[in-house]
């Protein structure tokens, strides 16, 4: 069979643009996809630790991942009862003796832009509906926006196309892991009324718990498990709850 490629990714997020690289740094000929258009700009998961960016200086994008994200020297741990404990970074055996906070769009942007330096596209609008084995490698059905279904042939199939993944469910394979019935507020955020030390926060009192992840630009991320939201339709959550969750957590006035 002649293959189309020797490996095709399906997803561009971290994990599959990150898989892309090393193999293109081997001199191995792969092929990515990725069914949104564009790519994303929203933060999601945000903290990168030591030891994944020593991965990332293998990959040659840790530099500017450094570069574009915030330092934070730890964790501060603080209760309404105690005074603030933090868990230091700086005493790591590592070129990178802190939390990295990093948006995942500009992860993804960095990724993207070293494996088009390898060489490698990212082949937007084209999304896996479905694939097969053969003796010889996979056959993959990609339904394209523009030109319509088309077949890649490769050796392997990667996927990497997240909690609803193709891959994973025509393999008949569990999403394994557990949920947690709680109600979390989660925004990114100007902060007035908070004067952060430099780490990374976690606040906790009879109210709950509240995480600040301050970013590079001054804004910062807010998380509150809140006791008296739980259970709550939430689906839109407004500004004005956020506000009264943090101030509640935190005891004092935040704006």
């Amino acid at each position: 069979m002649l293959h189309n490629t020797n490996v095709l990714i399906a997803g561009a997020g971290p994990t599959g643009l990150t898989t892309a690289i090393e193999l293109a740094r081997r001199n191995v000929k792969v092929r990515i996809i990725e069914r949104r258009t564009k790519p994303s700009t929203r933060s999601k998961a945000l903290v990168v630790h030591a030891r994944t960016l020593e991965f990332m200086d293998i990959l040659g994008v840790a530099d500017e991942m450094v570069k574009r994200g915030y330092t934070s020297p730890g964790i501060d741990f603080s209760s309404s009862s105690e005074k603030p404990l933090r868990a230091n970074m700086y005493g790591l055996d590592t070129r990178f003796p802190f939390i990295l906070v990093l948006p995942q769009a500009e992860t993804e942007a960095i990724l993207e832009s070293r494996l088009n330096e390898l060489g490698v596209e990212v082949e937007r609008g084209r999304s896996l509906n479905d694939f097969r084995e053969t003796e010889t490698g996979v056959t993959s059905k990609v339904e394209c926006l523009q030109d319509g279904e088309f077949e890649i042939k490769s050796q392997y199939l990667v996927g990497a196309d997240g909690s609803k993944s193709v891959v994973r469910k025509t393999l008949g394979l569990p999403f394994e892991g557990d949920s947690y019935d709680w109600t979390a507020f989660l925004g990114d955020v100007q902060l007035d009324g908070h004067e952060a030390e430099g780490g990374t926060e976690q606040h906790s009192s009879d109210r709950g718990l509240a995480f600040i992840v301050p970013f590079s630009d001054g804004s910062h991320r807010i998380v509150t498990i809140d006791r008296n939201y739980q259970g709550q339709d939430t689906r839109e959550l407004k500004i004005e709850e956020l506000q009264e969750s943090i101030s509640a957590i935190l005891g004092k006035q935040v704006q």
